[in-house]
């Protein structure tokens, strides 16, 4: 988020008004780049949307998008193992449950898009000696993959 935006009295409106008058497609981490606790976190980041919704000129809201590839990158929140420290656990379910623990921390700040965790498939044909080599765990990652997204999932839907 530009710091411009954001002064220690919180989200500044005559500021944001020159910016964004046309709107802004993102905003992106601002529970890492502002060090704000999860429920002043919320409050920015709905004062932000308050403001592109109501005083720009489209009115559509900013998407937002944080950090989370050992958890929601933020004061306060919980942190966990990189995704390699999970597939060592060879626990699915364990998976599961800190993608929705993840999930829900994002969501209670306003946080519907996150950057992580990275799944990297190898499919270039340079990388043929890494491809055998996992081809042997390619149904078991797919099924990690498959329970990770599920639970990512809910982020977006209007129901979720």
């Amino acid at each position: 988020m530009d710091h411009d935006l954001v002064s220690p009295d919180g989200f500044q409106e005559e500021r944001a008004a020159r910016k964004l008058q046309d709107g802004i497609g993102h905003i992106t981490r601002i529970g890492a780049s502002t060090g704000l606790r999860p429920a002043e976190s919320a409050e920015l980041m709905n004062a932000v949307q308050r403001f592109v919704v109501e005083q720009t000129r489209l009115g559509i809201p900013v998407v937002v998008h944080e950090e989370s590839t050992a958890g929601y990158c933020a004061r306060d929140a919980t942190m966990f193992p990189q995704a390699i420290g999970l597939a060592a656990t060879w626990d699915p379910q364990l998976v599961e449950e800190v993608a929705a623990v993840i999930r829900e921390q994002l969501r209670a700040v306003g946080a519907r898009h996150t950057l992580a965790p990275v799944l990297d498939i190898a499919r270039d044909p340079r990388w043929v000696a890494w491809r055998r080599r996992t081809a042997r765990t390619r149904c078991s990652r797919a099924r990690s993959v498959r329970r990770t997204c599920a639970d990512y999932r809910p982020m977006t839907s209007p129901k979720g």
